[in-house]
């Protein structure tokens, strides 16, 4: 077509005449005026899809528009409300368990199309959605959750969790913080400080560097804080400057992001065997001490020195001699 056939044929694009948008408008009210979102769906962040072949029992599809994507992470936790309350009143709770994904429109990840873009460097991104997949916890039922015995209805609304119903729901309230939930820079995860949980038996596992004695250093300021007695048995030496700030750049860094400033322990005392040093000779309270072996018990000596049922007779014997005298 030449220049001249395209411009007579834009010139005769007329528009829409203004009676047949009357018309419209008019039709519009009369089916109830425009498509409203249920009072039901307000706020939430996607919607549950429909079952295929190869769905699994207690995981569900969510779609989500592409603009919310970015609020979900992995481990999130959702509320879905099964359908609406006229059909359905049911509420599940469940956790993102895979994605989020991001799912081109009418095409697929994997098309040709896609593929050329991508590999030619053209800024060209096609609409899209996001899909994640959530594992059913369970249903609410009088403010607490039991075993779900049923799935929610396709389309109902998906909710996430903010990170204080999060921490509720995870039972995760508590005095003494030790660390974020996994996935989460706003869950923080909390343990009461009772002796119903502290005194038990407790363990750290990590690689070398990986924390440990941080973690634990940080545990036990809190401690303090809530009136508990801490005795380290510190072999090696790692916590006698525990009464001093960190001054390690890595660790001075996580501090800044996560609002916090760097501060020894107070009232912390370091002992240490006669003749023996510790590594922190600059600690303001430090005590030398030794085992006195009259302040014994016996019992403890024999179990020292594994004595067999005829030594502990004769130790016995020699005990009560010198005792006696």
């Amino acid at each position: 077509m030449a220049n001249g056939d395209s411009g007579q044929a834009a010139a005769a694009v007329k528009a829409v005449p203004a009676k047949a948008l009357q018309e419209l408008d008019a039709e519009i009210a009369a089916a109830g005026g425009e498509l409203l979102e249920p009072a039901e769906y307000a706020g939430s962040i996607g919607r549950t899809l429909f079952d295929t072949p190869a769905s699994d029992d207690g995981t569900i599809t969510v779609l989500l528009p592409a603009e919310r994507v970015k609020e979900v992470t992995h481990q999130s936790l959702v509320r879905i409300k099964s359908g609406i309350k006229s059909t359905d009143p049911r509420s599940y709770l469940g956790v993102v368990v895979s994605g989020p994904f991001a799912e081109p429109f009418a095409l697929r990840a994997d098309s040709p199309m896609l593929k050329t873009v991508a590999v030619q460097g053209v800024p060209m991104l096609p609409k899209y959605h996001g899909r994640v997949q959530v594992e059913i916890l369970g249903e609410e039922i009088d403010g607490g959750v039991v075993p779900p015995r049923r799935r929610p209805l396709p389309n109902s609304p998906v909710f996430l969790l903010s990170g204080e119903d999060t921490a509720r729901v995870l039972r995760l309230e508590g005095e003494v913080r030790i660390g974020l939930a996994d996935s989460h820079e706003d869950v923080e995860v909390r343990v009461p400080t009772q002796k119903s949980v502290w005194p038990r038996h407790v363990g750290y596992l990590g690689t070398t560097g990986g924390g440990k004695s941080t973690t634990v250093s940080g545990e036990i300021a809190q401690l303090q804080a809530a009136k508990f007695a801490i005795i380290l048995l510190d072999t090696e030496g790692e916590y006698t400057a525990i009464n001093e700030p960190s001054t390690d750049k890595r660790m001075l860094d996580a501090l800044k992001r996560r609002g916090f400033q760097p501060k020894g322990i107070a009232n912390t005392h370091v002992y240490h065997l006669v003749g023996r040093e510790t590594r922190n000779p600059a600690h303001p309270n430090r005590h030398q001490f030794s085992l006195q072996f009259s302040e014994l018990s016996p019992y403890a000596v024999m179990e020292i020195l594994e004595l067999n049922d005829a030594q502990q007779e004769r130790f016995w014997k020699a005990y009560d001699i010198t005792s006696s005298r």
